[in-house]
């Protein structure tokens, strides 16, 4: 998703037929029944329309975010914010689901220390939004008032 918009939809259904051969060796992860936090609840949630937003986001904070960065810090870090922005109306209630928890797990250091070179401004409204659709890293995004 991070190289073209919604670009990892047939690596996520290749993923899907693999989840279903798994299926048929009884280990765990591989079914729904196995819980809410593995294999196939993830790929379950990457291939959703209700998490179409986060992937959207992936995107742009590579290509229009990071990419940018090189160029003009104070430009990538905007239009990272504004990525940032789109995330906002995200079902609350997906926020807890394994897609976004493992991004978010995965991301915030990053995105914590790329948006420490906005001014100071869009610091403040990187750490508000981020806390907002991200509460479980808010220690880490707690830097962003700080810098």
């Amino acid at each position: 998703d991070s190289f073209g918009k919604l670009g990892g939809t047939p690596y996520y259904q290749k993923a899907l037929n693999l989840i279903n051969l798994a299926q048929t060796g009884g280990g765990k992860g591989w079914r729904p029944v196995d819980g809410l936090r593995n294999r196939y609840w993830l790929n379950e949630n990457l291939l959703s329309n209700s998490f179409k937003e986060l992937r959207t986001f992936i995107y742009d904070y590579h290509l229009n975010g990071l990419d940018k960065l090189q160029e003009n810090t104070n430009s990538g870090t905007k239009s990272i914010l504004s990525s940032l922005s789109g995330l906002k109306n995200f079902d609350k209630q997906k926020l807890g689901s394994i897609f976004p928890s493992v991004y978010f797990a995965a991301k915030a250091d990053e995105i914590t220390s790329v948006l420490s070179l906005a001014d100071p401004q869009d610091k403040i409204k990187a750490y508000n939004l981020l806390v907002e659709i991200d509460v479980a890293n808010t220690g880490k995004y707690d830097d962003l008032k700080k810098r």
